[in-house]
């Protein structure tokens, strides 16, 4: 299961120009009534979906046999209390919040961020689709599944002025960028890319635009948009490493 990797459908129909393969290293298939998202994890920095603990985010999940046909490896399988830390951009605070997962529960910070992730309906949204840092010491897998009919509806997505970081959804499935960006002008997306520790970064108007499909929902991206705006389309121990900084 560790090399399961980003598949070709991705490269052409989500950022063609990206050489995404090998990577990235995320990939999905539509079981029943849910998506489930298969992420490898590299030793190092990865970027990560992260789940606003609302309705129809995404979960981590364990006891996954079978994966796209192939049996999976339980020894690979690693769970989101292996991660070493976590880093987080809080938008209201215009800054990374988090810390090391033994000091998760205590950071004062990072206490005011699930406050407001709780008490804050937009802030929960923000949330539902967006991706955080979080750094390994040892490589694996991550599964995560997503109610289809659940998931927040992507009218409600909304994306501030700058860089903002997102992961695909459901929702995605078998549109385009310009179909769902709704009034949100695009400058740029950026991949992390596992392997290499770095961004990969493409202008929007450089890309090839194709439809989405099953197996690239949960890839997380980030994305720079001119000012603020709404994505739509739907018709109905030791001190840490520095996180990598922006494109």
């Amino acid at each position: 299961m560790k090399n399961i990797l980003i598949s070709s459908l991705v490269i052409v129909c989500l950022l063609a120009s990206f050489v995404f393969a090998g990577t990235i290293g995320i990939t999905s298939e539509k079981v029943d009534d849910k998506y489930i998202t298969a992420v490898l994890v590299n030793k190092g920095w990865n970027l990560i979906p992260v789940s606003s603990g609302g309705s129809g985010s995404l979960h981590a999940v364990d006891g996954i046999e079978e994966f796209k046909g192939d049996p999976v490896e339980t020894d690979k399988i690693l769970s989101m209390s292996d991660y070493k830390y976590v880093w987080i951009y809080d938008i209201d605070a215009d800054k990374y919040v988090g810390g090391s997962y033994e000091s998760y529960q205590t950071n004062p910070e990072m206490k005011a961020f699930s406050e407001k992730m709780n008490n804050d309906p937009s802030y929960n949204t923000y949330y539902s689709y967006s991706s955080a840092w979080f750094y390994f010491d040892k490589q694996g897998m991550l599964f995560f599944e997503r109610q289809i009919d659940g998931s927040p509806a992507l009218d409600n997505m909304y994306l501030i002025k700058g860089w903002n970081f997102i992961h695909t959804v459901p929702e995605m499935d078998g549109m385009s960028f310009d179909e769902f960006k709704g009034d949100c002008e695009i400058e740029k997306i950026a991949g992390w890319m596992v392997d290499e520790q770095n961004w990969q970064v493409d202008d929007y108007a450089d890309m090839y635009q194709g439809e989405l499909h099953d197996d690239s929902i949960g890839v997380s991206l980030l994305i720079k948009v001119v000012d603020d705006c709404s994505f739509s389309g739907m018709g109905g121990g030791s001190s840490p490493p520095s996180v990598p900084g922006m494109p």
